[in-house]
């Protein structure tokens, strides 16, 4: 969560669904990430990951904060309604989205392309909600995943 007040539902398209089904495939514990100790994943060890990752991949040193404006950008780029994305990334207005993130969208149309099949169609049009129907992954990884196989609310 952004704040211990808001709530954020992230809804598990098929391009996140791939994903996950990948992270439980491999779980070994009822985490779908963990540290090389096989405990709950927290921010040093985080950390740590992020920077071998940016360093394998040869791109200047940064953040992992980054990666929220990386996602704003990306998503405004193929068109997310933009009051979507408030809601998605837990901002309190749409002040953020329009005066910062749309700043960074300059750039990226040669990309836009690439950036919406990574994301996929259900990310920018997402189906109606319906009532999750309780999932439980085989390793224990509790998730809202409805009977249609439909994107719906993972709420954290």
């Amino acid at each position: 969560m952004k704040t211990a007040f808001r709530k954020r539902d992230i809804y598990i398209t098929e391009a996140i669904r791939k994903r996950l089904d990948i992270l439980t495939t491999r779980a070994t514990t009822s985490y779908l990430v963990t540290s090389n100790r096989g405990t709950r994943l927290n921010s040093t060890d985080f950390a740590k990951v992020w920077k071998k990752a940016v360093d394998q991949a040869g791109i200047s040193p940064m953040t992992s904060y980054i990666a929220r404006h990386s996602f704003a950008a990306w998503s405004l780029t193929i068109g997310i309604n933009p009051l979507r994305l408030v809601k998605l990334m837990g901002h309190a207005s749409k002040q953020m989205v329009y005066e910062v993130y749309g700043n960074y969208v300059e750039g990226l149309e040669e990309d836009a392309e690439a950036i919406y099949h990574y994301f996929g169609q259900d990310f920018i049009t997402p189906r109606k909600k319906e009532s999750p129907i309780p999932f439980r992954y085989s390793t224990g990884h509790s998730l809202g995943i409805n009977s249609s196989n439909q994107s719906i609310p993972l709420s954290f």
